[in-house]
Protein backbone atom coordinates (compact mmCIF):
# COMPACT_ATOMS: atom_id res chain seq x y z
CA UNK A 1 0.00 0.00 0.00
CA UNK A 2 2.74 2.51 0.63
CA UNK A 3 4.00 1.73 -3.03
CA UNK A 4 1.30 2.85 -4.21
CA UNK A 5 0.88 5.92 -2.22
CA UNK A 6 3.96 6.93 -3.21
CA UNK A 7 3.17 6.52 -6.99
CA UNK A 8 0.66 9.93 -6.52
CA UNK A 9 2.91 11.38 -3.65
CA UNK A 10 5.99 12.01 -6.03
CA UNK A 11 3.85 13.51 -8.18
CA UNK A 12 2.44 16.32 -6.20
CA UNK A 13 -0.09 18.86 -7.22
CA UNK A 14 2.40 21.91 -9.03
CA UNK A 15 1.38 25.24 -8.16
CA UNK A 16 0.79 26.85 -11.62
CA UNK A 17 3.26 29.90 -12.19
CA UNK A 18 0.89 31.89 -13.88
CA UNK A 19 -1.51 33.24 -11.19
CA UNK A 20 -0.54 30.47 -8.37
CA UNK A 21 -4.93 30.31 -7.63
CA UNK A 22 -4.29 27.05 -10.18
CA UNK A 23 -2.51 23.51 -9.72
CA UNK A 24 -1.00 20.98 -12.11
CA UNK A 25 -3.05 17.34 -11.22
CA UNK A 26 -0.73 14.47 -11.30
CA UNK A 27 -0.96 11.84 -14.32
CA UNK A 28 -3.46 9.15 -14.25
CA UNK A 29 -2.36 6.03 -11.25
CA UNK A 30 0.11 3.86 -12.81
CA UNK A 31 -1.04 0.15 -14.22
CA UNK A 32 -0.30 -1.27 -10.89
CA UNK A 33 -2.26 0.86 -8.96
CA UNK A 34 -4.85 0.72 -11.10
CA UNK A 35 -4.91 -3.11 -11.15
CA UNK A 36 -4.85 -3.17 -7.55
CA UNK A 37 -8.05 -1.23 -7.79
CA UNK A 38 -9.67 -3.45 -10.01
CA UNK A 39 -9.91 -6.01 -7.31
CA UNK A 40 -12.25 -3.86 -5.58
CA UNK A 41 -15.81 -3.11 -7.50
CA UNK A 42 -15.61 -0.35 -9.37
CA UNK A 43 -18.10 1.93 -8.07
CA UNK A 44 -18.18 5.89 -8.35
CA UNK A 45 -16.56 7.72 -4.97
CA UNK A 46 -19.10 9.40 -3.62
CA UNK A 47 -19.46 11.78 -0.04
CA UNK A 48 -22.11 12.64 2.35
CA UNK A 49 -23.70 15.08 3.03
CA UNK A 50 -23.82 15.06 -0.58
CA UNK A 51 -21.38 17.29 -2.86
CA UNK A 52 -20.90 18.03 -6.44
CA UNK A 53 -17.91 17.11 -7.11
CA UNK A 54 -15.55 18.47 -9.85
CA UNK A 55 -13.97 16.79 -12.52
CA UNK A 56 -10.66 16.99 -13.99
CA UNK A 57 -8.46 14.55 -16.20
CA UNK A 58 -5.02 13.25 -14.92
CA UNK A 59 -2.07 15.89 -15.58
CA UNK A 60 -5.20 18.58 -16.00
CA UNK A 61 -5.57 21.97 -13.85
CA UNK A 62 -8.08 22.21 -11.04
CA UNK A 63 -8.74 24.92 -8.01
CA UNK A 64 -8.62 24.77 -4.59
CA UNK A 65 -10.59 28.24 -3.56
CA UNK A 66 -9.51 29.69 -0.44
CA UNK A 67 -11.19 28.17 3.08
CA UNK A 68 -11.51 24.97 1.48
CA UNK A 69 -9.99 21.36 2.44
CA UNK A 70 -9.85 20.05 -1.16
CA UNK A 71 -9.93 16.41 -1.21
CA UNK A 72 -9.57 14.54 -4.65
CA UNK A 73 -10.04 10.71 -5.57
CA UNK A 74 -9.40 8.70 -8.81
CA UNK A 75 -12.35 7.84 -10.52
CA UNK A 76 -11.60 4.50 -12.78
CA UNK A 77 -16.00 5.18 -13.96
CA UNK A 78 -15.47 8.20 -15.41
CA UNK A 79 -15.82 8.77 -19.09
CA UNK A 80 -13.90 12.10 -20.01
CA UNK A 81 -14.13 13.60 -23.31
CA UNK A 82 -11.37 16.15 -24.14
CA UNK A 83 -12.47 19.31 -26.14
CA UNK A 84 -10.88 17.74 -29.68
CA UNK A 85 -13.42 14.80 -29.10
CA UNK A 86 -10.98 12.08 -27.38
CA UNK A 87 -11.31 10.12 -24.66
CA UNK A 88 -10.34 8.35 -21.62
CA UNK A 89 -11.88 6.05 -18.93
CA UNK A 90 -10.74 7.51 -15.44
CA UNK A 91 -10.66 11.12 -13.87
CA UNK A 92 -10.07 12.59 -10.62
CA UNK A 93 -12.67 13.49 -8.61
CA UNK A 94 -12.64 16.33 -6.60
CA UNK A 95 -14.86 17.09 -3.70
CA UNK A 96 -14.44 20.74 -1.76
CA UNK A 97 -15.14 20.49 1.80
CA UNK A 98 -16.00 24.43 3.35
CA UNK A 99 -18.77 23.79 5.92
CA UNK A 100 -17.32 22.29 9.52
CA UNK A 101 -18.67 18.95 9.18
CA UNK A 102 -17.57 14.83 9.50
CA UNK A 103 -17.98 13.97 5.54
CA UNK A 104 -18.58 10.30 4.67
CA UNK A 105 -16.38 8.95 2.08
CA UNK A 106 -18.10 6.29 -0.04
CA UNK A 107 -16.15 3.68 -2.13
CA UNK A 108 -12.68 5.51 -2.07
CA UNK A 109 -10.73 2.55 -2.35
CA UNK A 110 -8.25 4.32 -4.52
CA UNK A 111 -5.07 6.67 -4.65
CA UNK A 112 -5.71 10.43 -4.40
CA UNK A 113 -4.63 13.85 -2.95
CA UNK A 114 -5.93 16.33 -0.88
CA UNK A 115 -4.85 20.36 -0.85
CA UNK A 116 -6.00 22.57 2.43
CA UNK A 117 -6.34 26.03 1.32
CA UNK A 118 -8.20 26.87 4.86
CA UNK A 119 -7.39 29.92 6.94
CA UNK A 120 -5.79 30.21 8.82
CA UNK A 121 -3.02 28.50 7.15
CA UNK A 122 0.17 27.02 8.96
CA UNK A 123 0.93 24.98 11.53
CA UNK A 124 -1.75 27.00 13.95
CA UNK A 125 -4.27 26.56 11.40
CA UNK A 126 -7.40 24.48 11.45
CA UNK A 127 -6.65 21.46 12.40
CA UNK A 128 -8.68 18.85 9.65
CA UNK A 129 -9.15 14.86 10.70
CA UNK A 130 -8.91 11.62 8.23
CA UNK A 131 -10.32 8.83 10.31
CA UNK A 132 -11.15 5.02 10.42
CA UNK A 133 -14.48 3.58 10.33
CA UNK A 134 -14.77 3.75 14.01
CA UNK A 135 -14.22 7.59 13.58
CA UNK A 136 -10.62 7.13 15.01
CA UNK A 137 -7.92 9.69 13.72
CA UNK A 138 -5.72 8.32 11.35
CA UNK A 139 -3.95 11.53 9.94
CA UNK A 140 -4.47 15.17 11.57
CA UNK A 141 -3.07 17.79 8.90
CA UNK A 142 -3.21 21.92 8.97
CA UNK A 143 -3.50 23.88 5.79
CA UNK A 144 -0.38 24.31 3.60
CA UNK A 145 -2.15 25.21 0.36
CA UNK A 146 -0.31 22.39 -1.33
CA UNK A 147 -1.13 19.30 -2.63
CA UNK A 148 -0.56 16.00 -0.97
CA UNK A 149 -0.66 12.47 -2.52
CA UNK A 150 -3.04 10.07 -0.22
CA UNK A 151 -3.82 6.60 -0.20
CA UNK A 152 -7.71 6.75 0.83
CA UNK A 153 -8.84 3.50 1.35
CA UNK A 154 -8.71 2.99 5.62
CA UNK A 155 -10.34 6.96 5.46
CA UNK A 156 -13.80 6.52 6.23
CA UNK A 157 -14.54 10.28 7.48
CA UNK A 158 -12.99 13.73 7.41
CA UNK A 159 -13.96 16.07 9.54
CA UNK A 160 -12.37 19.49 8.28
CA UNK A 161 -12.08 21.22 11.08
Amino acid sequence: MASLAAVVAATPALADPGNGTRFKAPPAPSAAAVARMAAVPARTPQITPRLTPVIFPPDGYYNCAVDNLCVVVWDPNYLYVYGNGSARIGAWRQFNLFNCYEYTLIDWYSLGFYHNNQRPSGPNGIRSYFRNQYHNNLTTITPDNIGHGYMWDPIWYIRNC
